[in-house]
């Protein structure tokens, strides 16, 4: 069983990837989280993985809240494992995951992660697609490499960039103010009112109004799903999104 979360493909590639080498199925955090269903189990011999992106050092939002409500039963000798795709470093999304699966008498035996662009275009240019399509074919060759560890079921931690703990949960808390949702807003004359954004949105924190996207929840996940998929580029976050570009996983 992988349980995954993925605003723009990243993680949703590498969830593929690792079940179609293992035979093991991906299941939608999201999925999980709309429909309440938060009781698991994994059958004999069945790993369970967690994919996710790393979101100011840590994890985001909806998967914190999904594994600190998860409840599961892990069958005997139940491999365990963590792979963070993540564009500059992991920071401490390895040891705060640690942290919130042990209450769950949980243990984390192998930790993993993969570069690949980073989507947080307020910060990270990704205008170059040749640059872009670079990261991702050394990605693949990672990802082989990590597939082959999860085969084996290897017991190692392998994050870059690893932060201490108390530093990264200092860190991931910043994550609170970049979720405010008054820092997105719409080029109108981009606009075409499609509601792309809307049906999209991980958490419906986007409704339409006259024909417009507007966000109705003070928080959201900070994924911007809608920004780099909005087939007008019209959904902005901060001043620098517009020169940074749109980007989606191309890999399938």
């Amino acid at each position: 069983m992988i349980l995954y979360f993925s605003a723009t493909g990243n993680s949703h590639y590498v969830a593929q990837k690792i079940a179609e080498a293992t035979g093991d199925k991906i299941i939608s955090i999201e999925t999980l989280v709309k429909e309440k269903r938060f009781e698991l189990s994994t059958n004999e011999d069945e790993a369970l993985g967690i994919v996710t992106p790393t979101y100011f050092w840590g994890l985001p939002h909806i998967v914190e809240e999904f594994l600190a409500h998860l409840n599961i039963r892990l069958a005997s000798g139940c491999y365990v494992y963590l792979v963070a795709t993540y564009g500059t470093t992991t920071g401490a999304i390895g040891k705060i995951s640690r942290c919130i699966l042990s209450r769950k008498l949980i243990r984390l035996q192998g930790e993993y992660c993969v570069r690949m662009p980073d989507t947080w275009t307020p910060m990270f240019n990704l205008s170059d697609k040749a640059k872009n399509e670079r990261r991702l074919i050394k990605a693949q060759a990672e990802l082989e490499i990590i597939i082959n560890n999860i085969r084996h079921r290897a017991a190692e931690t392998k994050m870059r960039g690893k932060a201490p703990l108390l530093l990264g949960k200092l860190y991931h808390a910043t994550y609170k103010k970049a979720r405010n949702t008054h820092h997105f807003h719409v080029i109108d004359d981009r606009c075409v009112g499609c509601g792309l954004c809307q049906r999209q949105c991980p958490i419906s924190a986007i409704a339409l109004q006259n024909g417009k996207p507007k966000w109705v929840a003070e928080l959201c996940l900070a994924c911007l799903r809608c920004l780099h998929n909005c087939p007008a580029f019209a959904i902005q976050y901060g001043r620098n999104t517009l020169k940074h570009g749109q980007y989606v996983c191309p890999l399938r």
